[in-house]
């Protein structure tokens, strides 16, 4: 059921290509552009015929969709679609599949949109919007779509389509045209968690059946390759494990490996072994140790090899669970003592969190984890219990939400008290889950559940928005504004002795915050406000990485305007207590060099994107710079009453009102070339109708915002009875 560019409905989509006229070719595919497309649709193309020679590597790109559609002679199209963005040179398109030669096809055409269900989608390189939303402006659609004269002949077939620009693969896909239309009708158990949160639904599976029985087995970890199932079972000590393969559409077993070792030693019922994840076909299943196991997914031959992740240095805990996700070629690992490591391809740390997995159910124990391609799905269990607490993280390592299944399936007539949940994988929309029983014929059986959408006002989800992008799209649909508070770091305070600058001070105001894709730099100041404690953290580790204090003004005159930043490639600007800019190395952290005629500056932020520079003055006028602070087109200025700091990503700005005392956080928004998009943003929680949930007291402002990896956050100091910060985790309302 998941809307969009997943799939399109056959009338819409034979608009589209109702401008084929078809080759005459003795195979049973016929393949072409999309240039065909409707002059209905009134879609703005642009060539990309003669920029070759201006083609450089500074481009983005969204991961690679695929639709499908039929027409009225009933033949069916599959349409593959990847959203790019940049000086773009030479693209081409190359197909691959079993039993054909491999098509490559020059694009020379993109389109600003498509159009699905007779709506016109765009992309801003991580999600579908069906409304011309400004991250999106600077995004065209490079497609490829392929005519199956003959259904019966190549439905089942996978086809791999492979992206090249300016000479370098960057996007691939490899589906089936079945697969695409079943995948019309399903929603992931991560949006499905979403929706069922934000509209107060209660989760559940809505059919089931005992789909399989095995004796004398214990069932552990299971994985899919989208056609067959794959399960792991151990003997009752889990020294020992065999890998069960499982036709879905014929519910036929294909073949059973042979045992391989676990653990050298009784593991008892610990259930920390035989998780199981598919990997470009092979199957990586964890024994004791660490050791990964590696299988042939079509064979079920064991292999020489083995697969080696290497842990950060002092890290004890042992590996627990593994799960690939093809399409950002990355690895997450979950310890058995609950932290997530990420690796990529090549099995090198990418990043980690090593705070462990918090929030468990009560009476719960951490199970396993499973994922998709835009969720990681961690489960627990409880003995004698049907029902299945998921929480769901996006593969950044970021939580996303939680869910619990509550009605699992149990076996028709089942009596039997002595039962666990072992594992769980799913298939479009059915959810299968292995149980093991060990009071009632010591079993093991593998249940199909259906989830139920039933209740479900939409299905339509958004995975990835950044404030100006909800904001938007909600009032361009009319759709309410509202947001969740939630209080991430409460009482951030820090006693120093800077002993050459000045004896002890409390740095306890966190001012400003600034980051790219790797690290964030924050500010934070003393109540004199003429100090200010510069920290680098790094986003991957999530550890501070450097800290210095600098002196940005004099004893005698506090400045509240003072210490906020900006990003510039590898150097901070920050403005200092004579409401001027002054450079900050990002390695050193220190003051270098720089010149400029700036006066009154009030608060500075960068675009990366598109190399500009903003910067407000005292009087909330806002100008635009090059690098070189050479004046570029447009200009606004702000219209709060008390202006305390601007920042931005690459499609929006964010001016914040600073007013004392107010509970909650006011925000304007403006494009980058000045245009006001909204104003008079109030961010409180929904249920609360409040900013501070957890009721700061004494005198408080609001600092700043911040995004990283558009997860939205708050600053709040509350310089009265506590001199403290608190950082609030802002999430939207669908």
């Amino acid at each position: 059921m998941k809307k969009g560019i997943t799939c399109l409905c056959a009338l819409t989509f034979a608009l589209l290509i109702s401008g084929v006229k078809s080759e005459k070719r003795n195979d049973q595919l016929l393949e072409s552009t999309i240039d065909e497309i409707s002059e209905k649709s009134k879609v703005e193309k642009k060539s990309i015929r003669n920029n070759t020679k201006s083609a450089s590597e500074d481009f983005a790109y969204s991961k690679m969709y695929a639709q499908y559609a039929k027409d009225s002679d009933n033949n069916y199209y599959l349409r593959f679609a990847t959203a790019l963005s940049g000086n773009l040179g030479n693209i081409t398109y190359t197909r691959s599949m079993e039993g054909k030669e491999d098509k490559q096809l020059e694009v020379t055409t993109l389109y600003k949109g498509i159009t699905a269900n007779e709506e016109t989608m765009y992309n801003n390189g991580s999600d579908n919007f069906d409304f011309k939303i400004t991250s999106a402006s600077d995004y065209y659609w490079a497609c490829y779509t392929i005519k199956f004269k003959n259904y019966e002949t190549y439905h089942a077939q996978d086809i791999t389509l492979t992206l090249n620009v300016n000479g370098n693969d960057i996007a691939s896909k490899t589906t089936s045209l079945d697969n695409i239309v079943n995948a019309s009708e399903t929603i992931s158990l991560g949006d499905y968690a979403k929706l069922v949160n934000s509209e107060n639904i209660e989760p559940a599976t809505k059919s089931f059946s005992e789909w399989k029985t095995w004796v004398s087995n214990v069932v552990q970890g299971g994985c899919t390759d989208g056609t067959n199932l794959y399960f792991v079972f151990s003997n009752g000590t889990c020294t020992s494990g065999k890998v069960i393969k499982y036709d879905i559409a014929n519910k036929t077993t294909l073949n059973t490996s042979s045992e391989f070792t676990l653990s050298s030693s009784s593991l008892g019922d610990k259930d920390e072994v035989g998780n199981i994840a598919y990997v470009n076909g092979k199957l990586f299943i964890i024994a004791n140790n660490s050791k990964v196991i590696v299988l042939d997914a079509s064979t079920l031959e064991i292999e020489d090899s083995e697969v080696s992740f290497a842990l950060p240095s002092g890290v004890t805990s042992m590996i627990r669970d593994i799960e690939y996700n093809a399409n950002l070629k990355k690895y997450v690992l979950m310890l058995k003592d609950g932290s997530l490591y990420f690796y990529n391809d090549n099995y090198e740390l990418l990043s980690y969190d090593s705070s462990k997995i918090s929030s468990l159910t009560s009476g719960y124990n951490l199970r396993a984890l499973n994922g998709d391609e835009d969720y990681i799905y961690v489960y627990e269990n409880k003995s004698s219990v049907n029902a299945l607490p998921i929480q769901v993280f996006d593969w950044n390592g970021n939580f996303v939400s939680k869910m619990t299944l509550k009605d699992i399936a149990l076996p028709e007539n089942e009596t039997n008290t002595n039962y666990r949940i072992q594992s769980l994988v799913q298939v479009g929309n059915d959810i299968y889950v292995g149980r093991n029983s060990w009071g009632w014929g010591s079993c093991s059986f593998i249940l199909k559940n259906t989830l139920d959408t039933s209740n479900l006002t939409s299905t339509k989800v958004y995975k990835n928005l950044s404030l100006g992008e909800y904001v938007e799209y909600q009032t361009q649909k009319e759709k309410e504004i509202s947001f969740n508070v939630r209080n991430v770091k409460s009482k951030y305070s820090e006693t120093l002795t800077v002993n050459d600058q000045g004896g002890t001070n409390v740095f306890a105001g966190i001012q400003s915050v600034c980051t790219d894709d790797n690290y964030a730099y924050f500010t934070v100041n003393t109540s004199v406000n003429y100090r200010t404690l510069l920290i680098k953290y790094d986003l991957k580790t999530h550890q501070e990485v450097k800290r210095n204090i600098l002196i940005i003004g004099t004893s005698s005159s506090w400045n509240p305007d003072n210490a906020n930043i900006a990003l510039v490639d590898d150097y901070l600007l920050l403005v200092n207590g004579e409401n001027k800019l002054i450079k900050i190395s990002t390695d050193s952290l220190e003051q270098v060099e720089f010149n400029n005629s700036l006066t009154n500056v009030k608060a500075v932020t960068y675009n990366k994107k598109s190399n500009k520079i903003a910067v407000t003055s005292t009087t909330g006028n806002t100008k635009f710079y090059d690098k070189n602070f050479n004046l570029l087109n447009g200009s606004f200025t702000a219209k709060t009453d008390t202006l305390q700091t601007v920042t931005s990503n690459d499609s929006y700005i964010y001016v914040v009102d600073g007013k004392d005392n107010a509970d909650k956080a006011t925000i304007d928004i403006y494009s980058w070339d000045g245009t006001l998009i909204k104003e008079n943003i109030e961010i409180k929680d929904k249920s609360s109708d409040k900013m501070f949930i957890d009721k700061v007291a004494g005198n408080f402002n609001i600092q700043c915002i911040f995004e990283i990896n558009n997860r939205l956050f708050v600053s709040i100091y509350d310089f009265g009875n506590s001199n403290a910060s608190y950082i609030y985790e802002i999430t939207f309302n669908n």
